[in-house]
């Protein structure tokens, strides 16, 4: 499926592309806000909220009852949309999603980096594995 991480103003996602396709693709982008999103499961889903959002939200929102967005804001807060809108902050200092997010988020517990932790994913998780694409947020205003 995809594993997706978040940490210290970075976005990693791996780029497996598993399903009638089979290949590679990026799963993390930048919206017009500066906002990075990542989505993981059905891939016709995920894209179409990407559309969506890089288009300010304009028209009715896309079904993502087949999928998962994990957000990085530019104020470096994580948000997270699962079924349906809209998405919801976490509080947690990282965060993952996927089939590879209990391997992520035990490898970010364990003090490694997102692209770290997705890399952690590639070994141990036959739905996620590289390249690895990262983004990364402006460091935040001392």
């Amino acid at each position: 499926m995809t594993t997706i991480a978040v940490r210290g103003g970075v976005m990693a996602a791996d780029s497996q592309c598993t399903g009638e396709y089979i290949g590679r693709v990026c799963k993390i982008h930048r919206l017009p806000d500066g906002t990075l999103v990542g989505g993981a499961g059905n891939a016709a889903a995920v894209y179409a909220a990407v559309i969506w959002l890089q288009s300010g939200r304009q028209g009715e929102a896309p079904d993502i009852e087949e999928a998962c967005l994990l957000f990085l804001k530019p104020d470096h807060s994580i948000w997270y949309a699962s079924a349906r809108w809209p998405e919801f902050p976490i509080t947690d200092e990282y965060a993952a999603i996927g089939s590879g997010a209990v391997a992520a988020q035990a490898a970010m517990y364990l003090g490694r980096s997102a692209a770290s932790a997705v890399s952690v994913a590639c070994a141990l998780d036959e739905s996620t594995s590289a390249p690895i694409h990262t983004l990364k947020l402006p460091k935040r205003a001392a």
